[in-house]
């Protein structure tokens, strides 16, 4: 045999790979490949079972409409709409105050209040508080959990809001390890909202009554004179709803209630049993054709070699 003939072995024995010859070499390591994969299969079904499950607890809220309201408003204002403005009375519409209610819902400022009142940093980082002695088991202050660190795993892992634009719908989720923790976060959550709209209401409410108060000794226009009156007489009606309306922000349609021991949203062990299984298998089969196609591109090489 020629020099000029071994390119053209080598090409035959390369074009000699077919879908049989992979198959045969999977097929000779079927044993390594399935002990493999069931060894994994278990060791994921074990993870699932061992890990803590998470479960999720979620009320429905629809905001309350103050559309009525504003309407009454806008007609009484009529040319005087930067004198509301100055007296701090919003004359917006309902999808405002939800939206401003959602904002809310989601501030820095409400969600610190709520962890600190309901004593949520204690539960977050349980196994750092003791509650006997009353003090963390760190050895120095800055490994002490904090209030901004606790807000950021209660935003990002633990409260989701969502809206439905479509039914103007809220809904609340609050994901924890307990059921009767997570759904009493959720129900608590919402009524501290209604009541911080509430009072934040009728202060701003008294504050606009005392600059339009201010604003009536200034003018002897009985024009000007009756809208200001009607203005002082809208302020007053909305402090009186805030104080007899629990729900003054966001109505409830569906209270949280405390999923059942075997409802947990993570993990999702049978997921992770499938996934594993295949993910398994793939690497077997991946590692099997590679030593395959190794062993035979070290046969080529040879060839060459000895001709």
């Amino acid at each position: 045999m020629g020099a000029h003939d071994s390119p053209r072995t080598c090409s035959n024995v390369v074009d000699e790979v077919t879908l049989v010859d992979l198959y045969d070499a999977v097929r000779r390591h079927a044993r390594a490949i399935g002990v493999g994969t069931l060894i994994t299969t278990i060791l994921a079904a074990l993870l699932g079972w061992l890990m803590t499950p998470v479960y999720r607890a979620t009320v429905t809220l629809a905001p309350v409409d103050s559309d009525a309201t504003s309407s009454v408003l806008m007609r009484a204002v009529g040319q005087l709409g930067s004198l509301a403005s100055l007296a701090g009375i919003d004359i917006g519409g309902g999808s405002k105050n939800s939206r401003h209610a959602v904002a809310i819902l989601k501030s820095k400022a409400f969600t610190h209040s709520f962890i600190e009142e309901e004593g949520v940093l204690y539960v977050l980082y349980s196994d750092l508080w003791d509650a006997e002695s009353g003090r963390w088991l760190v050895e120095s202050d800055e490994e002490q959990p904090s209030a901004q660190r606790a807000f950021r795993m209660f935003d990002e892992k633990i409260r989701t809001v969502q809206v439905d634009e479509d039914t103007g719908l809220v809904t609340l989720a609050i994901e924890w390890r307990d059921p009767e923790i997570a759904a009493a976060w959720a129900n608590r959550m919402v009524a501290k909202l209604n009541q911080y709209a509430r009072e934040r209401a009728i202060n701003e409410a008294r504050r606009s009554i005392e600059y339009l108060e201010q604003e009536l000794k200034k003018t002897n226009l009985v024009g000007v004179e009756s809208v200001i009156y009607r203005l002082i007489e809208t302020q007053l009606n909305n402090i009186m709803l805030a104080e007899v309306r629990d729900e003054y922000a966001f109505r409830i349609i569906d209270p949280a209630v405390a999923p059942l021991p075997d409802q947990f949203v993570r993990p999702k062990r049978v997921l992770m049993v499938v996934v594993a299984a295949f993910l398994s298998f793939a690497c077997g089969v991946f590692i099997a054709t590679v030593k395959f196609l190794v062993a035979r591109s070290y046969a080529v090489s040879e060839i060459v070699h000895d001709n």
